[in-house]
């Protein structure tokens, strides 16, 4: 397994299941949280790269590319939403469990930075909060 991953690889993995999330959940009072959205959370981290960059506070490969993989990566539990506010409130924790699953069948290698990309999609969500146990494996 190769230290970090390859961004575009991951990108490509959101780009088969993002584009299902409004057509197999019931998530049509939402905003589009499909591709495009995602595309719109990488103009929001390079633009926080660059001001950090501007304030000679670089950030290092390894941490671009842990906000570069939640971001392609952060919403896709939102397929297994069926319209409530339960499932709203744990899509984080969904998208964490859809992550887990395709890494152990090999279709997503995020090298070393695995759960350094997990605990940030993992802390996505409306509470703002996780617990240590519904992360670790």
């Amino acid at each position: 397994m190769c230290a970090l991953p390859n961004v575009d690889d991951v990108q490509k993995v959101s780009e088969v299941i993002l584009p299902f999330i409004h057509s197999f959940s019931k998530m049509w009072h939402f905003t589009n949280h499909g591709f495009q959205h995602s595309e719109a959370v990488k103009g929001y981290i390079m633009t926080i790269i660059k001001i950090c960059e501007e304030c000679e506070m670089n950030l290092n490969e390894a941490e671009e590319n842990i906000l570069m993989c939640a971001c392609w990566l952060h919403d896709l539990g939102r397929i297994l939403e069926n319209n409530d506010d339960k499932d709203s409130e744990d899509h984080a924790m969904n998208s964490v469990k859809i992550i887990k699953k395709l890494s152990e069948k090999g279709h997503l290698n995020l090298g070393s930075i695995k759960e350094e990309v997990i605990w940030v999609v993992a802390t996505h969500n409306s509470k703002g909060t996780i617990r240590l146990e519904d992360v670790e494996d």
